[in-house]
């Protein structure tokens, strides 16, 4: 499983050295849930 602290500092700090954008990271958070989703929840595959 994702560790949430370890993804947050890698976000922050590819953010910080202005490799990503903001809509970048949001698009990495919303993949992360929706892998962490369909974990939880494989019935609505």
């Amino acid at each position: 499983m994702f560790d949430s602290k370890f993804v947050l500092w890698i976000s922050d700090g590819l953010y910080l050295t202005g490799r990503l954008k903001v809509s970048d990271i949001l698009f990495i958070y919303w993949m992360i849930i929706s892998i962490f989703i369909a974990t939880l929840n494989p019935q609505l595959k």
